[in-house]
């Protein structure tokens, strides 16, 4: 499972583990009810704690997930619409019946849309570390320079 902040949960985790060194050198053995009580009130908590932590990271797992899935869908529709562009783009060089100083203008700007949105998402750019996404965001930032020549 893939925790964001381990830095809280071990801190968290040695607080846990020092109470419960505390509290088993407290009790008094020859009272068993007493230390049933406190060892029960200890494996509520640890119980309690990494149920917390499970919970945390499948929710963790299925969030970039559903950005995982959610982002690929948007940057397939700019995909679609960029080599729609390139492709009239063409066609328009090759047609006959076009002005030559017509074809001297340059392209328009490729539309970017999804990606100019999903950047400004610091999880979304976590995704760049994996596949498919290192090689989407390369490809993408040379459409950025081409757009920005």
């Amino acid at each position: 499972m893939v925790f964001r902040n381990t830095k809280s949960f071990r801190g968290t985790l040695v607080l846990i583990i020092v109470t419960i060194t505390a509290l088993l050198r407290s009790i008094d053995i020859n009272n068993q009810e007493t230390s049933q009580i406190v060892i029960g009130v200890m494996l509520g908590v640890v119980l309690g704690f990494s149920a917390d932590l499970i919970k945390r990271g499948f929710d963790d797992l299925t969030k970039t997930q559903r950005l995982r899935k959610i982002s690929l869908k948007l940057l397939e529709q700019d995909a679609d619409s960029t080599y729609r562009g390139i492709y009239l783009w063409g066609l328009f060089q090759k047609a006959d019946n076009i002005p030559i100083e017509d074809k001297a203008h340059i392209p328009p700007e490729i539309d970017l849309k999804y990606w100019n949105f999903l950047k400004q998402d610091k999880e979304f750019l976590m995704l760049g570390a994996n596949e498919p996404f290192n090689e989407i965001f390369n490809i993408m930032w040379d459409f950025e320079k081409i757009n920005y020549q």
